[in-house]
Parts: C-alpha cells; structure tokens; sequence
C-alpha cells in the first residue's frame, strides 16, 4: 500500500460516487430516486436517478467521496490521485452504445439531445434508434490512477410524442382539436398541407407548411383557407375557389419524432359563413311560363324576378303570398292561389355543402334589347369534395 500523507489520497480506495441528480430549466421535467439500481441488473449500491425530460438539455450533476477524509466533494476535481470521469451511453436493456471520446474533471455534464439524437441514429441506424423510445441510460464512471472505479447512473427518459386528432370544426378555416397522452413531451407540432392523401417526407411539395408550439398547448391548430386561383388560371376574372387538401401532423419530442397523423380530405368553404343572411326576407316576384300553342306543352323555361317589398309591411316577418295563373287564348282562364307563411314540403333533409362562393364586382346577367338577356361568359364550379373530414386514416 503507498499512502502519502500531504494528499490525504488512499490509493486503495477510490473516489466513489455518492449521488447522481439531473438540473432542470424546465419546471415541468421530474427525477425519481426511489428506484432500485437493481431493476436494471445494476450493483444495488449504485446510485440511480430516473428523470422525465420536457427540455432539450440533459444536464447533470454527481458528488463524491475523498478516499481517507470521506468527505463529500464536488466542482473541479484536482486531487493528485484522481484521474477523471468517463461518460457511457447504454439503450434501455443495457446494451452498450457509445462512449464519450473526452473524460472530463467537473462534477457535472450537459449535452443536448439533438447531438445525442444524430449520434445514436449514426451508431444504431434509423430502425435501432426509433427502438430507443426516448429512453437510455447515461453512466458517469469515476476513475483514479490505480484504476479504481465508481458509477452513478442516470436514466434518461423524454417520452415518446404522441397526438390523434379528436375533433375538428370546418367554416372557411379548419381548427383542429389534438389529444396526446404526455402533451408536454412534444416540443413542437409541423403540419404539412398536401393535395394527395400520400405524405412521405417533409421534403415532398406541399401547399403550406407550418410549425406549431408543443409544450402542452395543444387545445387547437388553426389552419387558414388555402385558394386556387382557377378563372384567372382559365384565361380570365379575378376569383378564387378554396383547394381540397389534407393535413400532415409530425409531432417532435425533444429527442425523436412521433409517429405522423393524416386527416381525411378537406374542403373548405371559399366564404365566411357568419356572413351569410339565416334567411332571404322582404322578397316578392313572379314566374312567367308561356304554354306552346302547337303541341300543348308548357314551356318552364321560367325567368324569375325579385324587387324588395315596399311600404309599411316593408319589416314584417309575416308575409301573404298570391299566385295567379292566367290562360291564353279564348277561354282567358284565370286562377287564383292564396298561402300564408308557406311551409314547404316533401324536403328531407337540408345539408351544408363544400360551398364555393363567386364573387364579382361585375353583373354576369343584364338585360339585350327590350326582351332579352344577355350574360358574360363564366364558369360554374360544382364539386362534391366532401366539406366535413368523415374518416381519419
């Protein structure tokens, strides 16, 4: 045994270390240090810490003990005697995956998970990093100059980010609603905007793209309208109609990614629909169909006019409606028809549609000569791209 007294340094004895915790920035990371080393095939003795990280820095903290004195040290270690710690990386089943290049002196050790994230990706390839879980071991291994050994262990766990979608509301902008059973493991959520159900990769085109705060703050994602220019494409007019398109979700943790969302086909409407009238009033008019005097055959090409009622029954909600119906030719039949607050019938149902709405600063109709109609040329739009997401995939 060589004991030299001016160091206090037993050379028998190591400087074992007596503790292991994580530093957080993050208010909302947690450690555990109730946990047996044991659990893990470890030495029982060997000091554990098990930390939840909402953050993107590991940092860590260790003290030791002096050999002889057995008094509790930390900060740069300069004993004569000592020579450093060496940091090791194990997966979750203690398989050994990289060793730091460089020992260092300090009582402490801070990395960021970025950097870990390449590393181990390079060390264990794509599939054997996504295998990780987010979760790995990190040993602090302290070491003197006859080769004696101590470990703490610290286990690293950042959670896997998860989300589903569980509700949406579609007007003429999508809101998303998100689950996730650990919202705070996602560090941010990308969305992507594609007109194909098929998304591959963030390098694949996309309409839009956009990166949304994680951190817990997952009540709702606001996607604006996404328009087509189509007339002005079409050689003429100044409109636009909204794009059919699905949504891309890739949830980020803080040290890999989730598993990527698609919501079902979207179609928006091209308009507000709080800007709509709830219903057409103070509205009158008149149907003028011509019976063929040849063949009998009503003709129901019907032009149908409307002007505003006027006068004091102007704000009335109650409204008397006449019908008359007059023959032409010798007889000169006239019919009267009468209703009041018309109800109408043998309609099922009434449902919202994708709705693209055309507006123009233009008339498309306007009157020809003393009896004609005359209109510009314009398109109609008919789509049936459902405007409500019915499945998620």
């Amino acid at each position: 045994m060589a004991f030299i007294p001016s160091t206090g340094i037993n050379y028998d004895a190591g400087f074992p270390i007596k503790s292991i915790d994580f530093s957080f920035d993050n208010a909302l990371s947690t450690f555990d240090k109730t946990v047996s080393a044991s659990v893990y095939g470890l030495d029982l003795n060997t000091p554990l810490v098990i930390g939840s990280l909402y953050e993107p820095n590991i940092n860590l903290t260790w003290e030791i003990e002096r050999p002889v004195s057995k008094e509790i040290i930390n900060g740069t270690i300069t004993d004569a005697g000592f020579s450093g710690f060496d940091v090791f990386y194990y997966d979750i089943n203690r398989n050994f995956l990289y060793q730091n290049p460089f020992s260092v002196k300090d009582t402490n050790f801070s990395v960021n998970s970025v950097q870990i994230a390449q590393l181990f990706n390079q060390v264990t390839g794509v599939s054997g990093f996504l295998n990780l879980s987010g979760k790995f071991f990190i040993d602090i291994v302290s070491v003197d100059y006859q080769n004696n050994k101590s470990t703490g262990v610290a286990l690293v766990d950042f959670g896997i980010p998860e989300i589903s979608i569980s509700g949406y509301s579609v007007t003429d902008k999508v809101s998303l609603s998100l689950d996730s059973n650990n919202p705070y493991a996602i560090s941010k959520i990308s969305v992507f905007a594609t007109t194909g159900i098929e998304f591959k990769s963030i390098t694949d085109q996309s309409l839009f793209s956009l990166d949304v705060e994680g951190g817990g703050n997952l009540s709702n994602i606001s996607i604006p309208n996404i328009y087509f220019n189509a007339l002005t494409d079409l050689g003429g007019g100044d409109n636009s109609v909204s794009t059919p398109f699905y949504l891309h979700l890739i949830p980020y943790g803080y040290f890999t990614t989730g598993q990527i969302i698609n919501s079902s086909g979207i179609k928006l409407n091209s308009y507000s629909l709080d800007l709509l009238p709830s219903r057409i009033e103070e509205l009158t008019g008149y149907v003028r169909c011509n019976l063929n005097n040849t063949d009998k055959n009503l003709n129901l090409e019907a032009f149908i006019t409307w002007d505003r009622i006027q006068g004091d029954n102007a704000s009335s909600q109650d409204y008397n409606f006449h019908i008359l119906v007059e023959e032409s030719g010798v007889n000169k039949n006239n019919y009267d028809y009468y209703t009041s607050n018309f109800l109408p019938k043998n309609i099922q149902g009434i449902f919202s549609g994708s709705g693209t709405g055309a507006i123009t600063d233009s008339n498309i109709f306007r009157t020809y000569g003393q009896s004609g109609i005359q209109w510009y040329d314009h398109t109609i739009y008919v789509d049936n791209f459902g405007s409500l997401p019915t499945v998620l995939v």
